[in-house]
């Protein structure tokens, strides 16, 4: 501290609480005794207040309130960042909410691909999403129409936006006509694919475009077709030991995938006994039930019942 006779030269970062506490009571002492110092001291004081570095004083709660308010519509939240199997789901479902925002009384009313209803197959689509909600333990309560759906929905998505990454290989139901249990990213991939079908059906039977997802989403779907299809064509009996199937899909999504037989050996010798080109949302559409075999457009080099029994078996993964 500097001589005896004041203090001046400290004051300032005494204001601002910016000196050790030996100091800072040495400081204090001084004032008690010195007029002239306190004098000083309480003006820097007063200017460190105003400044806001000594002590914030809390707004009023409608202060607060008004300020936020201001706040957020200046600059919305920023959304929470989800893992990426579940922004899919995520991106079809809004746009799944927009549709249903636009339809009138009577359009909810119509029949939509093997549905009675749109109302009817928005609530089975609300049934679907529902155990995948339970398996990340948040449970979704039922209700009618577009106010069930889009509540489980968002319930889902906000148990999505709190997961890390372990959950995805939590076991999850995956919806279908048989019973089965996958890891979560693949349950997600479903959600996002069956959200994407209906939103499609409802403009089908609404006289609306359909919509192409985008490409990484295709190509999700896909993969997860030819996770499932070795297990489908061996339950069917229609799966050939040692021989293989490639899919070579064009158009957005494009790429080549392998189905390979059930209980291949790790490192096994199946050989590509067929080869299937077609577009990729095509196939999609085959597996949604939503485009019969037969009608499919492609070409097969090689071995046509393999390629046959494989669409056959695709056409079945549907979640009607």
């Amino acid at each position: 501290m500097a001589g005896a006779g004041h203090v001046a030269g400290e004051l300032g970062a005494w204001a601002v609480d910016a000196v050790p506490a030996a100091e800072a009571a040495s400081i204090a002492a001084h004032l008690r005794e010195c007029p002239v110092c306190a004098a000083e001291a309480g003006r820097l004081k007063g200017v460190a207040s105003l400044l806001g570095v000594v002590e914030s004083v809390p707004p009023t709660p409608s202060l607060g309130d008004a300020v936020l308010a201001a706040a957020l519509t200046a600059r919305p939240p920023v959304a929470v960042p989800l893992l990426a199997p579940a922004r899919a789901y995520a991106v079809q479902a809004a746009e799944m909410d927009s549709l249903l925002d636009t339809l009138t009384g009577a359009q909810w009313s119509r029949p939509a691909a093997k549905y009675g209803s749109v109302r009817t197959l928005v609530e089975h689509l609300a049934e679907n999403d529902a155990p995948v909600a339970t398996a990340l333990g948040a449970p979704t309560v039922p209700a009618p129409g577009r106010a069930g759906w889009r509540a489980g929905a968002t319930t889902l998505l906000r148990a999505l936006a709190s997961a890390d990454q372990t959950v995805l290989e939590r076991p999850a139901r995956l919806a279908g006509p048989v019973p089965a249990t996958a890891p979560m990213r693949d349950a997600l991939v479903q959600r996002a694919f069956e959200t994407w079908t209906h939103a499609d059906d409802i403009r089908v039977a609404l006289h609306l475009p359909v919509r192409v997802p985008p490409p990484e989403q295709i190509r999700s779907v896909v993969g997860l077709g030819v996770r499932l299809l070795p297990t489908v064509l061996y339950a069917a009996g229609t799966h050939r030991p040692g021989r293989a199937a490639r899919l070579a899909l064009s158009g957005p999504g494009n790429g080549e995938w392998l189905v390979t037989p059930a209980l291949e050996p790790l490192g096994g010798t199946a050989v590509v006994a067929a080869t299937i080109r077609a577009e990729a949302v095509d196939v999609c559409r085959l597996m949604a039930g939503r485009i019969d075999p037969a009608r499919l457009p492609r070409s097969v080099d090689g071995d046509r019942g393999l390629a046959e029994d494989l669409l056959a078996a695709a056409a079945t993964l549907g979640c009607d």
